[in-house]
């Protein structure tokens, strides 16, 4: 299996650090247009969730490759049960990196 980083061709500054360590891991990097949902031995892994990413959930729903969201934000009250409904059947999983936050939703 393959993991790879995808990330959106829109650059946010908030998201530099992540990036670079992404890239000093040797992780290897594509952008979210670029995804092969065909690879069944490929996992990516994508943030942040954007209208570029929204705009591409509903051709996720019928994938080979494992998709997940990893949601590097804390969300205002209701986004996060909007944004879990959203991408419901096009990812494999969401992962949060807060503990109290990721306690709200299993």
């Amino acid at each position: 299996m393959t993991t790879i980083f995808a990330r959106t061709r829109h650059v946010y500054d908030s998201y530099g650090d992540f990036w670079r360590l992404v890239e000093a891991a040797e992780f290897p990097v594509r952008y979210v247009d670029e995804i092969d949902l065909t690879d069944a031995a490929a996992t990516y892994i994508f943030t942040p969730m954007n209208g570029e990413t929204m705009a591409m959930l509903p051709g996720w729903r019928a994938r080979r490759a494992k998709i997940i969201w990893w949601n590097l934000e804390r969300a205002e009250d209701g986004t996060l049960e909007r944004s879990l409904t959203s991408v419901a059947g096009a990812v494999d999983a969401v992962w949060v990196s807060d503990r109290t936050y990721a306690a709200r939703d299993r």
